[in-house]
């Protein structure tokens, strides 16, 4: 066990990478239980997010491509703390019992299964296969991703279980396809969806560049791919994404100086970022597995401005309000409904704390 009480909380177990070893294959265990429990595939993600780069952590995936469920977390802390065998047993019968596995040596061997990712830390590989080897022990099966950013796994999440999705299972009926079960799927999803969004304003040649602060973290691999699949859906978007900071770049190192978090928390420009060479340039900034993201950019007379989520939202409501006017949707449009009749769509936009 860890030398510290682990709490599980919405980032999972997060704390030294020395700290966690036995707690990253005691995760790989509830993994597969979780899998049988729900009869669907689960992911771990691997990573301390924006954390620095001696920080690990490890997080459940659920089949919906959600958080894991509230009430196993519980659970994650009981296995992840249990002093000795005994108390380990305990709280694996417990699992047990909750879940519907009545025989713990005998958990579906056909259908846990275990979605494993993991970012660019140093010890990030190892750590992953303490997870997969917790989930064996259980007769689990594994499927490694190695490198993948977290959105990337939740999506691949969802998708892989798109067949419960789509029946109603997992907490309602939603949206996926079978074919963004991967990494190229993923690219391919948010290529479609992007040129379905601004394909005109490519047209009108309306888009600019935007510089991607990349966080030394898996992203500056990520953009990469995503470039490349962009340039092949439209000539116009080849070039849109200019990754920096990515791994490998001298003087760089993961969250140090750069990323989402870093300028957010500091109100800084991040490192590779000056007023000279960026003037009326866009910038985004996310953050080591990249879930995390703000823009930010200096106006024509040098002065720096940072657009985190509220302001991200609000522009974002924004267009898409104007997009339902256009269509005929939304208040003060042109509406397609009958005289005196009011649009069929309102759009309201909700600030959490989180």
């Amino acid at each position: 066990k860890a030398e510290k009480f682990l709490k599980y909380g919405t980032a999972g177990f997060r704390d030294a990478a020395t700290l966690l070893p036995a707690a990253f294959f005691r995760v790989g265990m509830l993994a597969a239980l979780r899998s049988a429990s729900c009869r669907a595939s689960v992911g771990v993600m691997v990573t301390a997010s924006h954390n620095k780069e001696s920080d690990n952590g490890v997080k459940i995936i659920d089949p919906h491509g959600g958080m894991l469920d509230p009430a196993w977390e519980s659970y994650a802390m009981a296995l992840a703390n249990a002093e000795d065998v005994d108390k380990l047993l305990d709280a694996l019968l417990e699992i047990c019992v909750a879940g519907g596995l009545e025989n713990v040596a005998a958990i579906a061997l056909d259908r846990a299964e275990v979605l494993v990712g993991r970012d660019t830390r140093s010890h990030s590989p190892w750590l992953a296969l303490c997870v997969a080897e917790g989930v064996t022990l259980m007769g689990g099966k594994v499927q490694a991703f190695g490198l993948l950013s977290t959105p990337q796994l939740h999506t691949i999440v969802r998708n892989r279980n798109v067949h419960l999705l789509a029946s109603g299972g997992m907490g309602g009926a939603l949206f996926g396809r079978a074919a963004w079960a991967s990494e190229d799927g993923y690219y391919s999803m948010l290529a479609e969806a992007f040129h379905g969004l601004v394909g005109t304003a490519s047209e009108s040649g309306m888009l600019t560049p935007i510089h991607v602060d990349c966080a030394g973290g898996v992203g500056g691999y990520k953009i990469e791919a995503l470039r490349e699949v962009l340039a092949r859906v439209s000539e116009a978007y080849d070039g849109l994404l200019v990754p920096f900071n990515v791994p490998g770049d001298e003087g760089v190192a993961l969250n140090e100086g750069c990323g989402a978090e870093y300028v957010q928390k500091q109100r800084l420009p991040c490192a590779g970022v000056d007023v000279e060479r960026h003037r009326g340039v866009g910038v985004a900034s996310i953050d080591g597995d990249a879930d995390r993201i703000v823009f930010h950019f200096f106006d024509e007379a040098g002065r720096w401005h940072l657009l985190d989520g509220d302001k991200i939202a609000t522009l974002l409501g924004e267009f898409l309000l104007d997009e339902m006017r256009s269509a005929g949707f939304a208040a003060g449009s042109a509406s397609t409904a009958g005289e005196g009749e009011e649009p069929t769509l309102e759009f309201g936009c909700v600030q959490t704390a989180y």
